[in-house]
């Protein structure tokens, strides 16, 4: 049985052009979005933003819509847009505070880039997976 993981996709748009908030890749060189597995009785969406306020400290974004889902291996992977609060730091770092998942306790560094397809070679581990959509979305 596949599992679902769920991606977010948090964008700012205080600044021109928007911005996409991604951490430091823990893998190695690059960057990754936010994502994380699904919970038993959550839906995807909430997913999502449990994801956003568990690695990267936000609790007051805004969902968006979803932009796409990818089945990859023995996964079923959801891409999410969301809205980020204006006025958030150019950099940040952020523990995780969730007891029962595998991240708990681990210091991602976020950081923020323009989003356009230019930056699809930086992001790794599939979090460039729906870019396209995202620029789209963003073009609105």
């Amino acid at each position: 049985m596949a599992k679902h993981k769920a991606f977010a996709y948090v964008v700012r748009t205080d600044r021109t052009p928007p911005q996409l908030l991604v951490m430091a890749s823990t893998e190695g060189p690059g960057f990754e979005v936010v994502r994380g597995k699904q919970d038993l009785h959550e839906i995807i969406a909430e997913t999502a933003a449990r994801e956003v306020a568990e690695e990267a400290g936000l609790t007051n974004c805004v969902l968006g819509r979803e932009l796409g889902i990818v089945r990859w291996q023995n996964e079923i992977q959801h891409f999410f847009l969301f809205y980020a609060p204006d006025g958030l730091p150019d950099a940040y770092e952020h523990t995780v505070n969730a007891p029962d998942a595998g991240d708990h306790g681990q210091v991602f560094s976020f950081s923020w880039l323009p989003i356009s397809l230019e930056i699809e070679g930086l992001l790794v581990q599939g979090s460039g997976r729906f870019l396209t959509q995202l620029v789209e979305a963003m073009q609105r």
